[in-house]
């Protein structure tokens, strides 16, 4: 969205009041039969990723709604504050100077932006558009696809994984997903061989697979106080993954630590690191990781066997390194800080 002086005035006089005319009994007569999904991600309400996976959703047809920052907030992982009228333009020029701190695309009222973090905008699609939307929480929140993994000791960094803790916490399930490429661009900028549609309909099967609308709802789509974090490998032409069908799934660990899983899986007890399921090269790969959303620390054992439970034949089995990651390893800590760093430098934490 290119935002003309028209917009601009239709941002500035109507998005104040224009979610109180989204109407509830409407959408309930044209709603139609999936999901009603909350998006969320860090990386800016108009990144190519965010909104290839809303357009597929949208064709799956599920109810699908997009409540994310306005600029890049990468990074930020679940730092909170009040949303206020921009200071510097959205992301890519979408928005300019002086626009309300949040308010609605003029082309699409079901996407919205907040000038603030990650977790902002879940707790504004939470608190304000799904009550008007769909009378009700949503019955999933997927933040994503992040430009870049998050693996490892990144995790509690990542405003991907906080926003999607959060909304985890207010008892919505959540899935936050990252692709390992940092690829960075508008969603009004088509590239040759873009990726973005690859990761969405990953995106897709994954909902296929664990969440299943038909067969059960509610919290049982995934344990209780957790988030599934995904970290897909890179996609392409010149890569292993050059169609979303081609990705496997593995069932990991954050780090990988040589620790018993409590049950056997893939003929061991011992479940591979996150960041080693990526650096797998025979195949295309996605790690799949329960994630506790209130300590970021590895799901339990029970957690974790709900997984397998729910899905026994999604999971595939990664011949992965056998130096596995730990929390010691220097460069899983670099890791950590250059994420820090990067924030800070790229003054995500202003608003």
């Amino acid at each position: 969205m290119r935002t003309t002086a028209a917009t601009i005035e239709y941002l500035l006089l109507f998005s104040s009041i224009s979610i109180a005319t989204i109407s509830p009994s409407t959408e309930q007569s044209t709603r139609p039969s999936g999901l009603r999904i909350l998006q969320g991600n860090d990386d800016g309400w108009a990144e190519s990723n965010i909104r290839a996976l809303y357009k597929v959703l949208t064709q799956r047809g599920h109810q699908t709604a997009i409540s994310a920052p306005v600029r890049n907030k990468s990074g930020t992982g679940s730092i909170s504050t009040d949303w206020k009228p921009l200071a510097k333009p959205g992301e890519y020029d979408s928005v300019p100077v002086g626009a309300p701190g949040v308010a609605e695309d003029p082309e699409d009222p079901r996407i919205w932006y907040v000038n603030a973090f990650p977790v902002d905008g879940i707790r504004f699609g939470l608190d304000t558009l799904a009550p008007r939307l769909y009378n009700r929480k949503p019955d999933l929140i997927l933040t994503g696809p992040n430009v870049g993994k998050n693996t490892g000791v990144q995790d509690p960094f990542s405003g991907t994984l906080g926003a999607a803790a959060y909304g985890s916490r207010q008892g919505v399930p959540a899935i936050a997903i990252s692709a390992d490429d940092g690829n960075r661009h508008s969603y009004e900028n088509v590239l040759p061989d873009d990726p973005s549609e690859i990761y969405a309909n990953a995106t897709m099967r994954v909902i296929d697979e664990l969440v299943k609308p038909n067969t059960m709802e509610g919290p049982s789509y995934l344990p209780e106080g957790c988030v599934l974090n995904i970290n897909l490998q890179k996609a392409g032409p010149q890569t292993n993954c050059k169609s979303a069908n081609d990705y496997k799934f593995a069932l990991t660990t954050i780090f990988g630590i040589h620790h018993s899983s409590g049950f056997t899986h893939c003929g061991s007890q011992v479940l591979p690191g996150e960041q080693a399921v990526l650096e797998t090269h025979l195949g295309c790969w996605a790690s799949v990781t329960i994630i506790q959303a209130g300590k970021f620390i590895d799901g339990s054992s029970a957690q974790k066997q709900f997984l397998l439970n729910r899905a026994p034949e999604f999971f595939s089995c990664p011949v992965v390194s056998q130096v596995e990651e730990s929390s010691e390893d220097p460069s899983i800590i670099d890791q950590g800080i250059d994420l820090i760093l990067k924030a800070h430098q790229s003054q995500n934490l202003n608003i």
